[in-house]
């Protein structure tokens, strides 16, 4: 039988090793060119990666430059805004120093005042009970203020109160109180100071009109000479001829001025110079300007209370507060006083009828809601021509002594503190009235008959002078009795047409 076919070792491996060799060959091949490729990214990331870092560069460079040169702009804006500043700091320097001494030369007349903590502190006693009864937290404020918005008015102590914890008033507790149950003092109104003035009240030197007597006050603003004068020239002039025929005694006759705006010099020395020729001027240490109106009324009672309310039981007997433009018919103001002097106590006679207007929320009279936060406003009186009973002069300021000031003349004085001093308010109204707060022309002479006063209702002031003008030749002639106002009357059905006796006393007529 035939042996089996054997597989020598040596013929193996030597099949074998030539493979063995193709393979490592192909295997470093491979190899090489994968180490190549590798080599190749590597580079070219490398490359990518300069480039964006010089890219990041030059964009770093750039934002670099753009912010340098912000900062190059900015330094220029700067220095054009330091030369801006030193060119003007002279203009800069000299508003500051006019607004300076402004403030220094009203601080007395300043109806509302802050009193500092420091000063309260250091007064000794006395001040811890008002100051408790005014105080008001601000978080209460604040809630007040956003629920009182467009509410009813509440009335002259909650306004009070509210007005208080808004402007954080303090008392000042070492002025005494005109009237304490008002409240503690919160416009210090008895320290005002008077450049000019006139003296004091006198009861006339006629004895047969001693049994009433009238102080009448003008107010005017420090720039208004030609209206002074006209007053001046037309019925003023009626005051010695009813008080030398015993109809009524003049305690006294001034124009009620403030000091000129901006601190004119000129109209300053001109009022002086008007002072010294006619006597009858009192101007007040406070700046004339329509927002402080309440405050000229203030010093006005002010004055009446020191030089004629003092003694307004013998001195006066009524107050007449006119404005420059209004034309009194003096003999017919002589017949109100006889009629109402023992009939009037505690009482102001005004314009129209009870009033109580809304709120402007811009303009000329203007209010905030955070000044004055209700709908309207409380019953007031115009305050153009107004007669007051002297007895009303000491509550009224008392009233302005304890309730902080709004610039609304008519409706702080003749609405807010008259009911706080609770002054008896009459209106003079049609058919009957006696007092015409508006009027486009002169009334006829049967007109001003019965008339006390009138204000012409005019823009153009050459008008009203016009106005006021033609009323006093038309008043002159009638008291004169060289014109006569001739009206009808029926006697037993006969008509007939007669003229009224100019000395008749007149009786006027107030809701």
């Amino acid at each position: 039988m035939p042996l089996p076919r054997t597989v020598r070792y040596s013929m193996v491996l030597g099949s074998a090793i030539p493979v063995f060799l193709v393979i490592a060959l192909i295997f470093s091949i491979v190899m090489a060119n994968l180490i190549l490729t590798v080599v190749q990214n590597a580079n070219a990331r490398h490359e990518d990666e300069a480039h964006l870092m010089k890219e990041t560069s030059e964009g770093m460079l750039a934002l670099q430059n753009e912010m340098l040169q912000l900062n190059v702009n900015k330094c220029r804006v700067s220095k054009r805004q330091t030369e801006f500043v030193a060119t003007n700091r002279k203009y800069l320097w000299q508003g500051n120093m006019n607004l300076i001494r402004k403030t220094n030369e009203n601080r007395h007349a300043v109806l509302v005042r802050h009193r500092q903590v420091a000063q309260l502190m250091a007064d000794s006693g006395g001040g811890s009970r008002d100051e408790a009864q005014m105080a008001i937290s601000r978080e209460l404020f604040n809630y007040m203020a956003d629920n009182l918005r467009d509410t009813a008015y509440p009335g002259v102590e909650n306004y009070t109160r509210y007005a208080v914890a808004r402007l954080g008033l303090l008392p000042f507790t070492h002025v005494d109180a005109l009237l304490p149950a008002f409240g503690p003092v919160i416009n210090d109104v008895l320290s005002f100071r008077y450049a000019l003035a006139i003296a004091p009240c006198t009861s006339g030197n006629n004895d047969r009109s001693a049994s009433s007597s009238v102080f009448i006050a003008v107010v005017s603003a420090s720039g208004n000479f030609d209206k002074r004068n006209t007053i001046r020239q037309t019925w003023k002039q009626h005051l010695k001829a009813v008080q030398d025929e015993g109809l009524m005694a003049i305690a006294g006759f001034a124009f009620i001025l403030g000091l000129p705006a901006d601190n004119d010099n000129t109209i300053q020395r001109q009022i002086e110079d008007e002072s010294q020729a006619h006597g009858d001027i009192i101007q007040i240490g406070m700046s004339d300007s329509y927002d402080n109106l309440p405050l000229k009324g203030a010093a006005l009672f002010n004055w009446l209370h020191r030089n004629c309310a003092a003694a307004a039981a013998s001195a006066i007997h009524f107050v007449a507060k006119v404005d420059d433009d209004v034309y009194v018919n003096v003999r017919n103001l002589a017949y109100f006083v006889q009629s109402r002097r023992n009939q009037s106590k505690n009482s102001i006679f005004g314009v129209g009828k009870a009033r109580a207007g809304w709120p402007d929320r811009d303009g000329k009279w203007a209010m905030t809601y955070e000044e004055w936060p209700w709908r309207e406003y409380p019953p007031y009186m115009l305050g153009a021509i107004v007669l007051m009973s002297a007895d009303a002069i000491h509550p009224l300021l008392a009233a302005c002594q304890t309730t902080p000031m709004i610039p609304l003349e008519d409706v702080y004085l003749y609405g807010m503190c008259a009911k706080k001093a609770d002054i008896r308010i009459h209106y003079s109204a049609n058919p009957d009235r006696a007092l015409i707060g508006s009027i486009i022309r002169a009334p006829t002479t049967c007109e001003l008959r019965t008339l006390i006063a009138w204000r012409p209702d005019h823009l153009d002031a050459t008008k009203v002078r016009d106005i006021i003008q033609l009323s006093h030749r038309r008043t002159d002639s009638f008291y004169r009795n060289t014109s006569q106002c001739i009206v009808e009357s029926v006697t037993a059905g006969q008509r007939a047409y007669v003229a009224i006796d100019r000395t008749q006393a007149v009786h006027f007529t107030f809701n």
